[in-house]
């Protein structure tokens, strides 16, 4: 639009590009297109950091997201643009992400995540969802737990 800031525009544009990229899977390309930008809206500059969050996570690539998830907690607790609201929302979403990073995880501990994570309101509550199903799918069962003989 004629009326839109040149800068906001790109932004926009680039934000909604790697949003139709996440949606592909092709999260190599959400990264290289999210790192080369500087959002000042503070709508897009989260947006874009939960996708980058989630692009690490789906990669595996798990260095590149431990050191992202420090990185974003600082900029969530030093940015006093960003609502108390928002932020929980945020940190939640690291919070599960976090959750979804600790290996071997039985069955019932994954569907105890699952239930904190429905009674709780993170950013992208629904990707989550779909990574603990996936990781339920897989997960060993749980131990048994053996009868004492009276």
């Amino acid at each position: 639009s004629i009326y839109l800031n040149v800068k906001i525009k790109n932004n926009a544009v680039t934000f909604n590009n790697a949003t139709l990229l996440f949606s592909k899977r092709k999260f190599k390309d959400v990264l290289e297109l999210l790192q080369k930008v500087q959002y000042e809206e503070i709508f897009y500059a989260l947006g874009s950091k939960a996708m980058i969050l989630s692009s690490y996570f789906e990669l595996d690539e798990v260095n590149a997201l431990n050191s992202f998830i420090d990185s974003f907690k600082l900029y969530l607790q030093r940015n006093k643009e960003i609502s108390k609201l928002q932020k929980s929302y945020y940190l939640s979403l690291i919070y599960f992400t976090k959750q979804l990073l600790i290996a071997n995880k039985t069955k019932k501990q994954l569907l105890l995540l699952k239930t904190e994570l429905s009674n709780s309101s993170p950013v992208g509550k629904e990707w989550l969802l779909e990574k603990i199903d996936e990781q339920i799918a897989v997960a060993k069962p749980d131990p048994v737990e053996k009868k004492k003989k009276s």
